[in-house]
């Protein structure tokens, strides 16, 4: 009796040494799938925040805005020393009269 006691006691033991190291895996795994849970989060920011930007104007887009803007600005100041001359010509034209 006391052999087979010492048996289902030292099983006993053996399963308790399994146990904590179930338990230390366990929590380890539970750890991970946390940190994973936060890193799916910052994916899915991230995710978000690529589809946010995705109709932002592209390094082309900004170089032939400008271009437009530079076409603009001198026929502005074609049309602005056009008609600064009209304003001469006309005060000149109201001289003669």
């Amino acid at each position: 009796m006391d052999e087979r006691f010492d048996k289902i006691e030292a099983r006993l033991e053996r399963i308790e040494g399994q146990l904590d190291e179930n338990t230390q895996l366990i929590r380890g795994l539970m750890h991970n799938v946390e940190t994973l849970g936060v890193e799916v989060d910052g994916l899915k920011v991230t995710t978000l925040t690529k589809e946010s930007i995705a109709h932002l104007a592209t390094k082309e887009d900004i170089v032939a805005i400008a271009n437009v803007q530079q076409l603009h600005t001198e026929w502005l100041r074609k049309l602005a020393a056009d008609s600064s001359q009209h304003e001469v010509e006309i005060h000149m034209l109201k001289q003669v009269k």
